[in-house]
């Protein structure tokens, strides 16, 4: 009785598992680009399933890829827009070093429906060497109500890139940052100010060795007197 059961729960899960499959077989993302925006539409996803979309690195936004898992069923189909920006006035800019301003925004599908976003990017070499920036310390920003440094891991390089994968729970304006190397000198090393510095002498000692020449002087002149 038992084996039946768990052959029935194990022929439940392979058709399972073959729906969402052939669910993103069939309906896959695709995505369009025109003016520098690239149009992501999703035409169905199920709960706790995953759509990816692999984009072009020549894109503006240099986005490479966006996955999207859902946290529910959502049969609709809907759309994610991204494209490059120049931040709004009423924006604080981020303190590090930015690389590109992203606006992503998403049409047909609540934030409720979304169980996470991730997304792949990459940011040129030349920016990374003539900044004098840390390639390790990248993230990807999002804005809400203030900039928040969202999960980001260096994944790969090559001669012209520096691949980076991030995680976001929902879609807003992003910022790509990086901080400046920050070289420190080596503990034991001293500086040629340290090494000709005098040692200050205490005033008090002046002082004391100022009156005990003046005296000297004063039984000097005493004696030559005298005599």
């Amino acid at each position: 009785m038992f084996k039946n059961e768990f052959i029935i729960i194990c022929l439940f899960l392979l058709t399972l598992s073959y729906i969402v499959n052939a669910d993103i077989v069939a309906n896959p993302a695709v995505s369009t680009v025109k003016n520098d925006q690239v149009t992501i539409t999703f035409p169905t996803i199920g709960g706790g399933s995953t759509k990816s979309i692999e984009l072009n690195i020549s894109n503006t936004n240099k986005i490479t890829e966006f996955s999207l898992t859902a946290s529910i069923d959502f049969d609709n189909n809907f759309i994610v827009i991204i494209k490059e920006i120049t931040l709004s006035l009423n924006i604080t800019a981020p303190s590090n070093n930015t690389y590109k301003y992203i606006e992503m925004s998403k049409s047909g599908i609540a934030s409720k429906a979304i169980g996470s976003i991730s997304i792949k990017f990459v940011v040129e070499k030349s920016w990374i060497d003539s900044n004098n920036i840390n390639k390790t310390s990248i993230r990807l920003n999002r804005y809400t109500t203030q900039w928040d440094a969202l999960d980001t891991n260096l994944i790969d390089e090559d001669d012209t890139y520096a691949y980076y994968q991030s995680t976001t729970p929902d879609l807003s304006t992003f910022a790509i940052t990086g901080e400046n190397i920050v070289i420190m000198p080596p503990e034991n090393e001293t500086t040629q100010s340290q090494q000709l510095q005098i040692p200050e002498i205490p005033i008090l000692w002046i002082g004391v060795a100022t009156v005990i020449i003046v005296l000297a002087v004063f039984f000097l002149l005493r004696r030559r007197t005298t005599a």
